[in-house]
């Protein structure tokens, strides 16, 4: 493939060049006219990214610690391919994540329907500087979320909070139909 000898044309006349502060500029460069030239690609790469940001767990990394290598899941031979107890904990803090974002994501949608559009933007320029704009450049992994992870629970308990009364009335019916 042309792309792909060019790319790696590229990286050998990085790899080259001594001066760092060169280096970085050439990569900046290389960086920007992948962009211009493949907008869609570069998108669709920078959205995957991004949700390995948002929704892995970044509680799993501390299995290395163990032997367990979250990367390593579905391929045969590794440790947490035969663990199916670690399994059970990825997808379960992956489950908790998802929640976590979508309670998020609706308080900040019901933020917007009372119009209060700078605590929303406030929120959101946050999570996108901090977690999707590392994305850009780099996978970086679910730790990237580290710094954010606060705000987004906060914003989670929010929702919560706002909507006590419906959940005691559900969790009231819900007990009555057992009785």
């Amino acid at each position: 493939n042309g792309e792909e000898e060019k790319y790696l044309l590229w990286e050998s006349e990085i790899n080259a060049e001594n001066n760092w502060i060169i280096q970085d500029k050439l990569r900046k460069d290389r960086f920007f006219e992948v962009i211009a030239n493949h907008p869609v690609s570069a998108i669709s790469y920078w959205i995957d990214v991004a949700k390995s940001h948002l929704l892995s767990p970044h509680l799993m990394e501390i299995g290395i610690l163990y032997g367990y290598y979250k990367h390593a899941m579905f391929h045969k031979g590794y440790k947490i391919s035969e663990s199916t107890v670690m399994k059970v904990v990825w997808y379960f803090l992956a489950f908790l994540d998802i929640i976590i974002l979508l309670l998020g994501f609706l308080y900040l949608c019901y933020k917007v329907s009372k119009k209060e559009y700078l605590f929303v933007l406030v929120f959101l320029s946050l999570i996108l500087l901090v977690v999707v704009g590392p994305s850009l450049p780099a996978r970086a992994g679910s730790r990237m979320r580290l710094p954010v992870e606060p705000f987004l629970i906060i914003l989670a308990f929010q929702y919560l909070e706002m909507k006590k009364g419906k959940i005691k009335n559900i969790l009231q019916l819900a007990t009555i139909k057992k009785s």
